[in-house]
């Protein structure tokens, strides 16, 4: 008897957040850090520069994509093709914030005063170098202090010039060795032709291939470390200016921090708080930030409490306006520092130091001190990486989320197309970005209307500024992804589905500009996927035009990039499909659905997801009973549905199993069975391979298989051919004898299905005597069914209700005159005992009383 039809299939398909590719900051900031993946995911990222940062902070995240989810299936049974439901797992993950290149050597110190008052020219000759040179190196040792000072004004104002710095410095034996020895004096008499010494050093260590050079001549480094720690403000100054222009990473980052003179210098300098050295403390710093940039570095800089740690942080911390400069190169060596993973959690658990510096910082207002609020923002980015750190950062309403707001929020209006605006506008949103992966934030996110505004402003901003755009709109990907979410910001007209289907089309009314790009696609289908997976949106967002032309054109894309946003279109899709009321309209939306879906569904390759998920959505509106005849018509569905349910190359268990879970559904239509029984080469023979499995990995395979043969005996007209087909009477014959062991279920579930095909067959007049006569086969399984007495097990008392109502079946017998013969079985005492058991049963379960009551019919029959 043919059942119910099959249960709705539902499976959701939940996206990883996107990893987006941060620029760089302009020349002048501090430096390139890139961290993370996931969300949260292995995240993929541009490794545009410091390609070890990227690596260091990569192990934070989790993985770039969403893998397909499993779904957990149940048996199908009794002609029911059903699936269980998988709850929706989302893994999350975006790139790390970074900075650019630092700025690597401070202004060019002025050229001391020839003693005459006259400057030399810039094009002084090889004599005149010569000759100062001569002039030097018999001074240095002769008190001519007024002509070594003019000579070496002189040398100190040719080192300006770039085609002279380098041959100056590889002069080793002339300039270099005049310069060092100048810059060793100590006592007060030579303070000037120490200044010029250090003056030219200075400018000589501005040429970029010299400075590792310069850093590993012990000579020059002892004489510029001595002096950095010298009483003259000037001197330390000069010394110190020195240092930070050998400080850049790329040239001795990593030496000048593990040299302990060089540091205490540093940090010394770094720490004076005396007017007179404030130049020389900025210089420090300044020097501290380079340092900073090398990934070796930042650990120990932290770490190092009451050196680089304290006069980080207290320098971060000034408010004069005098002070900017200091304080934003503070702010950029604690920005630095908080790239490094080991770092992050620290840095923001040191409430009333680097914490409140950074949040002071980044809560101040456009043109106070823009590199500060820049660098802060960038800082409480990279902070937000940490998992650990991004509910309590949240929850910091008057400081962090304050801060972050205020810099998202600006502008309201297109006209401010300021960089200054639009860089600390892109920090901000990069750090909600984090801030949105962590579950328990994201429904108080989405419910701030702070946040809300903040995204919108992101939306009305200059169309250019995709950045922005594209960390607000990975926020809402992210926050889409929480259940209680879902249906507010699809109803959210104005911003997250504008803002979604903006993404997707890529287009702005009445502007003609070119908003969006492949990552701006991607995560804009992404979130219209997250929000395809409530039940409630289902529908709506299937009957809104928009939405579905999004998909459609989604599904469309080609060209490098455009796979993730297929798959995640054809993922909402069949999150669509899942609805029952949805797969009507889909499949009759002839030109637009159903032929993208059955396009991409011939794929040969399903570990592709657009194929593997157009399949998935084809198999959904399989289990629609209104469609069923038109999806088995169709050439196409039919075709892809056959060579998936095979055991071939590319077609994995997962595909082949719903393949045949959708060939059951399809078989329960009455319009079906004839068309897919005379099949003979592709449904019938896809059916019989199947059945005749024999590995464990393969029982749900069989048990479809069996379905599909049990739903087609439904069919009157079918069962005199499907009892003369050996190979199908083999298999049921096979399936519904007694198992070995009770207990073994899966042995008893074929059982019961084998029967209840055979229970079919049993009905038709002309097969009767011929099942009947089968002794060791028909008559043998149906008997041994009917004995199965009591039993805990349901399976057993189920397999005997199929008995029973096949022996009533062969109780029937219409001789050719039209009157009833005796039963088939009359006078077998086996089969007269087994009945009588059965009409006494006391059970109230339904396949106890179906039972008793085929026991009493038979008996009825068998009475006449």
């Amino acid at each position: 008897r043919q059942r119910a039809p099959p249960r709705r299939l539902r499976e959701h398909r939940v996206p990883a957040s996107p990893p987006h590719r941060l620029a760089a900051m302009g020349e002048g900031d501090v430096e390139v850090v890139k961290g993370d993946a996931v969300l949260e995911a292995h995240a993929e990222a541009a490794a545009e520069a410091h390609a070890e940062a990227v690596e260091a902070a990569a192990a934070d995240e989790a993985a770039e994509a969403a893998p397909e989810q499993q779904v957990a299936e149940q048996s199908a049974v009794a002609g029911e093709a059903s699936a269980e439901e998988a709850a929706a797992v989302e893994v999350e993950t975006i790139s790390p914030p970074q900075t650019a290149p630092p700025q690597t050597a401070p202004p060019r110190p002025a050229g001391g005063e020839a003693g005459d008052g006259q400057q030399p020219h810039e094009g002084a000759g090889t004599f005149q170098y010569t000759t100062l040179l001569h002039a030097c190196r018999s001074v240095l040792v002769v008190p001519d202090r007024e002509s070594r000072d003019m000579a070496l004004s002189t040398l100190q104002f040719m080192a300006t010039h770039g085609d002279s710095k380098k041959r100056m410095w590889e002069d080793a034996e002339g300039a270099r060795q005049v310069f060092v020895a100048a810059a060793s004096f100590e006592g007060p008499e030579d303070e000037q032709a120490r200044l010029y010494g250090l003056g030219a050093l200075w400018n000589l260590a501005a040429e970029v291939s010299s400075r590792q050079a310069m850093w590993r001549d012990l000579a020059t480094r002892e004489a510029v470390v001595k002096a950095a720690k010298a009483e003259s403000p000037v001197v330390r100054e000069l010394a110190l200016g020195v240092l930070w222009n050998l400080s850049p990473k790329a040239a001795n980052a990593g030496f000048l921090w593990q040299d302990e003179a060089a540091r205490s210098a540093i940090l010394e300098a770094a720490k004076a708080e005396a007017p007179e050295l404030q130049q020389a403390r900025s210089f420090a710093v300044a020097a501290l930030q380079n340092m900073a940039e090398e990934a070796t570095n930042r650990p120990s800089m932290w770490q190092d409490d009451f050196g680089a740690q304290a006069a980080l942080v207290e320098a971060a911390k000034l408010l004069e306006p005098g002070e900017k400069e200091l304080r934003g190169r503070a702010v950029g060596a604690l920005m630095n520092l908080a790239v490094d993973v080991g770092n992050k959690e620290s840095m923001w658990s040191d409430e009333y130091g680097a914490r409140q510096a950074l949040i002071d910082a980044a809560s101040l207002g456009v043109g106070v001190d823009d590199k500060s609020r820049s660098c802060a923002l960038t800082a409480l980015w990279c902070l937000a990486v940490e998992a650990a750190n991004r509910v309590p950062m949240w929850a910091d309403a008057e400081g962090t989320r304050s801060a972050l707001l205020g810099a998202a929020a600006e502008p309201s209006n297109k006209e401010d197309t300021s960089e200054v605006t639009r860089r600390a506008r892109e920090r901000a949103l990069g750090a909600l970005q984090y801030l949105s992966t962590e579950e328990q934030n994201k429904e108080a996110m989405w419910q701030d209307e702070g946040t809300r505004r903040a995204l919108i402003a992101a939306f009305e901003t200059d169309p250019a500024d995709r950045k922005s755009r594209g960390y607000a709109l990975g926020t809402l990907w992210n926050l889409s992804a929480c259940s209680t979410n879902k249906r507010s910001m699809w109803q959210d007209e104005e911003l997250a589905r504008a803002a979604m289907l903006l993404a997707i089309h890529g287009k702005e009314e009445g502007t003609g500009v070119e908003l969006t790009d492949t990552e701006l696609r991607e995560s804009g289908t992404a979130m219209l996927w997250h929000l395809t997976t409530l039940d409630d949106n289902k529908c709506d967002i299937c009957n809104d035009g928009g939405a579905r032309a999004a998909l459609l054109m989604a599904t469309a894309l080609e060209g490098a990039g455009c796979q993730q946003t297929r798959a995640y279109a054809f993922g909402a899709l069949r999150n669509l499909a899942d609805e029952a009321k949805n797969r009507a309209s889909m499949w009759q939306d002839e030109a637009g659905t159903r032929a993208v879906v059955l396009q991409h569904a011939q794929g040969t390759d399903f570990s592709d997801l657009p194929t593997r998920r157009a399949f998935r959505v084809l198999c959904a509106w399989s289990y629609e009973p209104s469609i069923a005849t038109m999806v088995w018509e169709d050439a196409t569905a039919r075709m892809v549905l056959l060579r998936a349910a095979r055991v071939a190359d590319g077609i994995d268990a997962e595909t082949n199993l719903c393949a045949l879970r959708a060939m059951q559904a399809l078989s329960v239509d009455a319009g079906n069975k004839a068309p897919m029984w005379n099949d003979v080469d592709g449904t019938r023979a896809a059916v019989l391979e199947a059945v005749q499995r024999c590995s464990p990995e393969d029982t749900k395979a069989r048990m479809c298989a069996l379905c599909i043969l049990k739903n087609l005996t439904t069919d009157a007209m079918l069962l005199e051919d499907m009892w003369n087909d050996m190979a199908v009477r083999s298999v049921l014959l096979a399936a519904a004898a007694a198992p070995g062991d009770d207990s073994d279920l899966t042995a008893s579930r074929f059982r019961v299905i084998a029967l209840a095909a055979l229970r079919n067959i049993a009905g038709a007049d002309v097969i009767k005597e011929f099942m009947w006569a089968d002794e060791l086969g028909c008559r043998a399984v149906v008997l041994a069914a009917s004995q199965c007495g009591d039993h805990d097990n349901h399976e057993l008392r189920e397999a005997r209700e199929h008995a029973m109502a096949a022996l009533r079946h062969l109780a029937i017998v219409h001789t050719r005159e039209g009157t009833f013969g005796p039963p088939l079985w009359k006078g077998n005492d086996a089969v007269l005992a087994a009945i009588s058991a059965a009409a006494q049963i006391e059970g109230q379960e339904p396949c106890d009383r179906k039972s008793r009551e085929h026991a009493l019919a038979s008996l009825r029959y068998a009475m006449m």
